[in-house]
């Protein structure tokens, strides 16, 4: 499986935790749509549904070097110690995967893997110190 590609598809589960109280389930899905090979950029459509059958969608060019690609996650998975994350095992409801979990700079993590978009887990918290969990429920690779 090569990624980035065009067609690559990823489905998350997702829990959004206000920092208030409650949450909310989602479902997102990160998928390439189109490439430009004139200026090395990819189409990605992001899209949000919930539960009340409300649907989020939008689409951005992201440069194909902001992409993880099959390299760059071997990278990260053979220095994962050395750079002080845990090399280990996760699994999400799409299967168990080889990652390396990441700790970031706002007091997420993300678990890297061999899969199209480069991670089958990530804790984050936005601007407003809401948390927001996704785990891989599904994942297509376009080649």
């Amino acid at each position: 499986m090569a990624f980035p590609a065009v067609k690559d598809k990823s489905v998350f589960n997702g829990i959004y935790a206000g920092a208030a109280g409650g949450q909310i389930e989602f479902v997102q899905t990160l998928e390439l749509t189109k490439f430009d090979s004139a200026s090395n950029k990819y189409t990605l459509a992001n899209t949000f549904a919930l539960p009340n059958g409300q649907v989020q969608a939008q689409e951005v060019e992201v440069d194909a070097a902001q992409l993880m690609t099959k390299e760059k996650v071997a990278e990260i998975l053979a220095q994962c110690e050395a750079a002080g994350a845990t090399l280990g095992e996760t699994t999400v409801p799409a299967g168990t995967f080889k990652t390396c979990q990441v700790p970031t700079q706002n007091g997420g993590t993300v678990w890297v893997a061999e899969v199209p978009f480069g991670f089958v887990k990530e804790i984050y918290f936005d601007q407003d110190m809401n948390r927001i969990e996704v785990e891989l429920a599904s994942t297509v690779s376009g080649q």
